[in-house]
């Protein structure tokens, strides 16, 4: 059975990542890169700012840890389960082109720290948005369009299969709805 998972996930990976062209091929390594994306950071916190006053302190200092936990978990699951990328991958290595200019990473890939990152900070501002009310919370999917465009930019660089990010998503998804219902019985998230 796991057998015949990892050989679905590594051809879903040929299929998905084959499909390259010459301007997504210099759109997603912007888009994969974490630092490109600080001003949309700082939107999202001037956001809570806004909405929260004093209480965004302390929703901010839980996006804070919500990105610690995603990545540190990220990082435990790669380091214990030790499943190469597929840029690792002796048998894929002729079919993998790596877009990224930082190379292949880390040798092991299971799960995307990127998509687990990405959708827990997702899950996390789309319940605050919901919380907050009004017009807010359809805008607050785009996070989520957010999140999948960078998860699928590292099945497209040649550094995850696409189960990797899949996972990463749904460990993310998890960490965000748990910190923030885990926050809801803080004084700073009531009545948010």
């Amino acid at each position: 059975m796991l057998e015949s998972l990892i050989s679905a996930d590594q051809s879903a990976f040929i299929a998905i990542h084959s499909f390259r062209n010459d301007f997504l091929d210099a759109v997603m390594p912007v888009i994969t890169n974490r630092w490109i994306w600080i001003p949309f950071y700082l939107l999202l916190a001037y956001w809570v700012f806004r909405t929260f006053s004093l209480r965004a302190i302390g929703i901010l200092l839980t996006a804070g840890v919500l990105i610690l936990v995603s990545d540190q978990g990220a990082n435990l699951f790669k380091n214990g389960i030790k499943r190469p990328r597929p840029c690792h991958n002796v048998a894929l290595i002729k079919q993998t082109t790596i877009v990224t200019p930082q190379g292949c990473g880390g040798p092991y890939g299971f799960f995307s720290g990127h998509a687990s990152n990405s959708f827990a900070l997702a899950m996390f501002m789309f319940l605050l948005a919901r919380r907050a009310g009004g017009e807010r919370k359809s805008l607050w999917l785009l996070m989520f369009l957010w999140a999948t465009v960078v998860a699928w930019s590292r099945i497209y660089m040649g550094v995850h299969y696409p189960g990797d990010v899949l996972c990463g998503a749904l460990f993310g998804t998890g960490v965000g709805a748990f910190l923030f219902f885990g926050m809801t019985k803080l004084k700073f998230m009531r009545n948010a």
